[in-house]
């Protein structure tokens, strides 16, 4: 037997065992990139039901009027009815204000929303009676020391057809 011979079922079981070990890499792997997709397709579900949840842009366009109608001063300015966000001047403005394009806090328009608008409402209400609107007209604005309490709604709609109505109380 040649000394060669001799060491080849040692050179095989090395073999083996580098392969078993590449065998388990493999598999670990493999099984790693499983466990992500796994989790990246539930975490994917998830998300899509939120966002169906949440109305999804109509969110998001309601949340930039209301951001928009947090920092307009209270003072009235004597504009109703703006159309555009360069109209926006104060709270006032916003009395059955409609962006089409639909506009960001900020007051520019709304980039890649094509068939969106926001429709907004300002209405008074009493603080010991938050359910009925008064008859007070929410373009006079109201007293900083009032017991009355202004609800803004914004109606999103897409292609003439409501998504959703969002609603905020603010204070005057």
């Amino acid at each position: 037997m040649t000394p060669q011979a001799r060491h080849l079922p040692a050179l095989r079981a090395r073999q083996a065992g580098f392969t078993m070990a590449k065998l388990l890499i493999t598999a670990f792997v493999i099984g790693t990139a499983f466990v992500g997709a796994t989790w990246s397709m539930s975490a994917l579900t998830r998300t899509k039901a939120a966002y169906a949840q949440d109305a999804g842009p109509a969110a998001f366009l309601a949340q930039e009027i209301q951001t928009l109608a947090d920092g307009l001063p209270r003072t009235p300015s004597g504009t109703t009815g703006a159309t555009s966000g360069v109209a926006v001047v104060a709270l006032d403005s916003l009395v059955n204000a409609s962006f089409s394009p639909p506009i960001l806090a900020d007051g520019t328009v709304a980039s890649g929303f094509t068939g969106w608008r926001q429709s907004v409402a300002l209405s008074i209400y009493a603080l010991n009676d938050l359910s009925t609107p008064t008859a007070d007209d929410p373009a006079q604005g109201l007293p900083a020391e009032s017991a009355l309490i202004y609800r803004l709604d914004v109606s999103v709609l897409h292609d003439n057809e409501l998504v959703k109505t969002f609603s905020w109380w603010m204070h005057p």
